[in-house]
């Protein structure tokens, strides 16, 4: 919430140009760093040169060396671009940057100077922070006043056509009415089952060791968190924690 009242307008001004919620901006870069606190020392040409030619042998070394090596073409494009030293680059042991924890390639595609002084410092700038993770989303699709998750049910039947239809997919592929005709019944008081049938879903499953897995539906801005993290835990997190902390804000806390 310190950040939130730190930079209440910027992120204000943020949500009003890109269309995401505040919460949503606050609550990444609270989980990627912490609030500032761990942006990670790591130079991030040692750690791009190493994982693109030094990668541990795994089933899909090939893969990662080559995004890796695009990542590292990218840290050299933009340091030239912007006249900094590459050897001064700090990030996290994967070569994350800054304070939204960027590669390089969301660097190049994604940040913006938002604090006006001609120069984008994702290490330093709050401001370019805020309005890069708030891009980032919009161009990933971010769809302004539309939900992110809707509860499913929780009887024996609505939770075994979750389970059934769970596969561990980050697209939405199953529409509402796929799922209500299965069976699925939703816990969403208020919802337009009939206007809403042609709405794209995933299936979330979150297991956890030594309790039942539970189900969620994710829409269009759960796929798009996905984006930023490939983890249905981290999305879900990012929604859970903003709602948290939105609450607190508005209560005074």
């Amino acid at each position: 919430m310190k950040f939130w009242r730190a930079n209440q307008a910027t992120l204000q001004r943020a949500s009003e140009q890109f269309g995401v919620p505040l919460e949503i901006s606050v609550d990444i870069i609270g989980v990627e760093t912490i609030y500032v606190h761990y942006m990670g020392n790591f130079r991030a040409l040692d750690a791009l040169t190493t994982l693109t030619f030094d990668y541990p042998n795994t089933p899909n070394r090939v893969e990662r060396m080559a995004t890796f090596r695009k990542n590292l073409e990218d840290l050299l494009v933009w340091t030239r671009d912007s006249q900094i030293d590459p050897t001064t680059v700090l990030g996290s042991y994967m070569s994350a940057i800054g304070i939204p924890q960027f590669l390089p390639n969301s660097i190049v595609q994604y940040a913006v100077d938002y604090d006006g002084n001609s120069r984008i410092d994702l290490r330093n700038s709050s401001a370019d922070a805020i309005g890069s993770v708030a891009n980032y989303l919009k161009q990933n699709g971010w769809e302004p006043g539309r939900p992110v998750v809707w509860r499913i049910a929780g009887n024996e039947g609505s939770q075994g056509i979750a389970q059934a239809a769970a596969d561990s997919q980050l697209e939405p592929r199953w529409s509402l009415a796929q799922l209500t005709k299965a069976g699925m019944l939703l816990d969403q008081p208020g919802l337009n089952m009939a206007s809403e049938a042609a709405t794209p879903l995933t299936v979330v499953d979150l297991p956890t060791p030594g309790m039942a897995t539970q189900y969620t539906l994710g829409l269009k801005n759960f796929y798009v968190l996905t984006r930023y993290n490939r983890s249905f835990f981290y999305a879900l997190a990012v929604y859970q924690l903003g709602g948290a902390v939105k609450a607190r804000m508005m209560a005074g806390a």
